[in-house]
């Protein structure tokens, strides 16, 4: 197996917000998502790890 190195860009002095959701509300809607619902073992798994 080879290990895959990926070079990630910094951006210093940036000031303006980034779009899209929030964190939270990306957590709150893959929570409720039909894929993480769909097992209830799933759901338990990743509430207990996002909900901190």
């Amino acid at each position: 197996m080879t290990a895959t190195v990926a070079k990630f860009e910094t951006r210093h002095g940036r000031t303006e917000k980034a779009g899209g959701p929030t964190v939270r509300a990306a957590i709150d809607a893959f929570l409720d998502s039909p894929k993480a619902k769909g097992n209830p073992n799933t759901l338990r798994a990743y509430t207990g790890v996002l909900a901190a």
